[in-house]
């Protein structure tokens, strides 16, 4: 894609412009402009607002991809978490474990001391279906873990959408 340029006039005084003047100025280096005369700063548009700004700091994006076929798998995988609409049911997937299993796992990773911290992925995903959690928001309030699992092949009635506390935050592990 070509960059289009975009003149700007600005006939009253801005930053250090006391008397204005006319600029061309690309469209992607505009906002970087404008704080640049208004307020002095150098800044990339990445500082501006790109993935990490919006996935870490304000926590508008629930997720980065670094790549257009990572994103679509992204976007296939959380869907299938959804209904196709408000009628409808989330899909099931036929899970490989047992329901009604045992989870010896979670006695080694919540110590008996509640004073102690562990890692609540590794208990999400001891007792979802196929270890199959899917995480939003994993870099933003990293104190918290929230998104997607199925209990029993189902991410419906019986669904499991968590939003537990990690304390202290969690490294995948």
């Amino acid at each position: 894609m070509k960059a289009a340029f975009i003149v700007s006039a600005v006939r009253t005084p801005v930053g250090k412009a006391p008397n204005g003047r006319l600029r061309t100025v690309r469209p992607d280096d505009l906002a970087a402009f404008v704080i640049k005369e208004v307020l002095g700063e150098t800044v990339t548009m990445e500082e501006l607002g790109g993935a990490k700004i919006h996935s870490e700091v304000s926590g508008v994006t629930d997720l980065v991809a670094t790549s257009d076929d990572e994103c679509l798998l992204a976007i296939r995988k959380l869907l299938g978490f959804l209904p196709s609409n408000f009628e409808s049911m989330p899909p099931r997937k036929t899970a490989n474990d047992d329901p009604a299993r045992s989870v010896e796992a979670l006695e080694k990773i919540v110590p008996e001391d509640m004073k102690r911290a562990y890692n609540i992925i590794q208990v999400i995903k001891t007792l979802v279906d196929d270890s199959e959690f899917f995480e939003l928001k994993a870099k933003f309030a990293r104190n918290l873990v929230i998104g997607f699992g199925r209990l029993d092949g189902a991410a419906g009635k019986n669904y499991l959408g968590s939003a537990s506390t990690a304390n202290p935050p969690c490294q995948e592990p």
